[in-house]
């Protein structure tokens, strides 16, 4: 008999707000709802059942105790501070198994990418987890993660640049929140993602 399969959980941690790093009309700041996320993500071919989007309320005891299981990934939205010259280059993992980066599914932020950190957080939470989730076969996520899978971070970047139905797709995830966009964005998204039972890495 065929085993039931448990659907992933993707955790937020975020009050509702839209977020992002930077401003740009073709992608436009995601509202941090896990209704959005989920509607998005489903949209692009993760199947209902096989992964969804949570709230977190809090990191203690009780609140985890809340968390339905398993996690694949979270998504953090958090206060993102005007960049300091002075500060050290941005760091793509926080993981000390170094021979897991290459492991890795990750997507570098570049300028023209405008508002899309909520779209490469999501990006990162399924690419990270392809080994747990059954994606639509031909669908927006299925045909991006393999014309992409062998390049670097960068190449990436640019095929999301291009990409007009995952901008699209984007842009009414946007306009199904619930929050005003207003003229600054000072969120952010980054997505913790598990490498093995032992590695988590930032993204």
């Amino acid at each position: 008999s065929k085993k039931e399969k448990t659907s992933g959980e993707i955790l937020m941690a975020a009050p509702t707000s839209s977020a992002s790093a930077c401003s740009g009309e073709r992608w436009p700041p995601l509202e941090s709802s896990p209704e959005v996320f989920n509607q998005f993500m489903w949209s692009l071919g993760v199947p209902r059942g096989e992964a969804e989007f949570h709230d977190v309320y809090g990191l203690d005891a009780d609140a985890l105790a809340m968390v339905p299981q398993p996690v694949l990934a979270v998504v953090f939205c958090f206060p993102d501070p005007p960049e300091d010259p002075a500060a050290p280059p941005e760091q793509v993992s926080a993981t000390e198994d170094k021979e897991s980066l290459d492991e890795v599914y990750f997507i570098k932020q570049i300028d023209s990418l405008g508002n899309a950190c909520g779209t490469i957080a999501l990006l990162h939470a399924v690419g990270n987890a392809c080994s747990e989730i059954s994606l639509v076969e031909n669908s927006g996520l299925d045909l991006f993660f393999k014309s992409t899978a062998s390049m670097d971070p960068y190449e990436r970047a640019r095929v999301l640049e291009k990409d007009d139905d995952m901008a699209r797709a984007h842009s009414l995830a946007a306009s199904a929140g619930d929050t005003e966009i207003g003229d600054i964005v000072e969120e952010h998204y980054v997505c913790f993602t598990a490498l093995n039972s032992k590695s988590f890495c930032w993204s």
